[in-house]
């Protein structure tokens, strides 16, 4: 859905102060070390050295069936792509960056931390994938691409923990001209809501930079690119946090993933107040130009009213044994 909106006030801002405020530009200083020390103790690093498990695989594999999930969606915009070259932001331990290897796909991926890189490439020998993925240790904000362009960036919960802008700068200079960036990020589009939800008693793991994507956020990506898709999900996504593990896993999430579609869909009342937004951005824009006109417009109204569009994804997402 390419996003049209409707233009802001000629002040570029609107006129109510509670939007206004929604649409402030967020900026705050990310402490690099704090992230790289938080890093040093998740869960990741803790598991054993391992190849991936074949069902892990065999998941990308039936992304398409099971749309009400985030990640299957993020996947399916993946592959709906087709890209040769792709760079993944913020790779973790590496557990995506093999499936996306194993499809066939060459990947670069970014990670801040020593240590994940080093899990990343342990994890590629095991997979059988080395030869398909160069992990690389690097800040998102001040990567530098050189000349080299991407087909496809993708971005796996990491903007939340940067400044977006930044990493637009970043993506943007990354992507081929006609290129796909893939973004799965939590998002707080009403702040009461998210403070009620922060009320709730459950444990919350965040490293020291972490925050959920507002308005703001969202108007400064779709004003980098030409066309914005944009499909939301969680709304009871914090009931999970109260389940035992054991139902976490079980029948009883699934449940509650399919009751968040059924009601995302058929009442879009609700979509501002989901917790979780996976995007398609095709077409970066370089020309400032053209891209001070699309700031002009408010793109959010237009977004959350087109979310859960029905995109045509393959039946079935080819792999192969080896990478090749």
């Amino acid at each position: 859905m390419q996003t049209a909106g409707r233009p802001r006030p000629e002040s570029g801002r609107p006129k109510n102060r509670l939007a206004a405020s929604l649409l402030s530009l967020q900026v705050f200083p990310v402490d690099v070390n704090a992230e790289i020390e938080y890093h040093k103790h998740v869960p990741e690093l803790e598991e054993p050295p391992a190849p991936t498990a074949p069902e892990k695989f065999r998941e990308y594999a039936e992304a398409p069936h099971r749309t009400w999930k985030p990640l299957h969606r993020f996947l399916g915009f993946i592959h709906e792509a087709r890209p040769a070259t792709l760079l993944e932001i913020g790779c973790g331990a590496g557990q995506l960056t093999t499936r996306l290897a194993k499809t066939g796909y060459r990947v670069t991926a970014l990670e801040l931390s020593p240590e994940l890189v080093a899990a990343t490439r342990r994890r590629a020998e095991l997979d059988g994938v080395a030869e398909r993925i160069e992990a690389v240790e690097a800040n998102l904000e001040t990567y530098d691409p050189g000349e080299r362009r991407f087909d496809l960036v993708v971005a796996k919960l990491v903007l939340h923990h940067v400044r977006v802008e930044k990493a637009l700068d970043v993506i943007v200079k990354a992507l081929k001209p006609g290129g796909v960036a893939v973004v799965w990020e939590p998002v707080a589009f009403c702040p009461w809501l998210q403070k009620f939800r922060d009320l709730m008693p459950v444990k919350k793991d965040i490293s020291p930079n972490e925050r959920q994507l507002n308005q703001a956020d969202l108007e400064m990506i779709a004003a980098r690119f030409e066309r914005v898709q944009m499909e939301v999900f969680y709304l009871l996504g914090r009931v999970r946090r109260l389940l035992p593990a054991g139902l976490r896993a079980g029948g009883m999430m699934a449940g509650i993933e399919k009751l968040d579609a059924f009601l995302l869909r058929n009442l879009p009342c609700l979509r501002p107040m989901a917790g979780t937004m996976v995007l398609r951005c095709q077409n970066p824009i370089t020309d400032p130009a053209r891209r001070a006109e699309r700031q002009k417009i408010r793109h959010y109204p237009q977004l959350i009213k087109g979310a859960l569009n029905d995109a045509k994804l393959p039946r079935e997402f080819p792999l192969t044994q080896n990478g090749s």
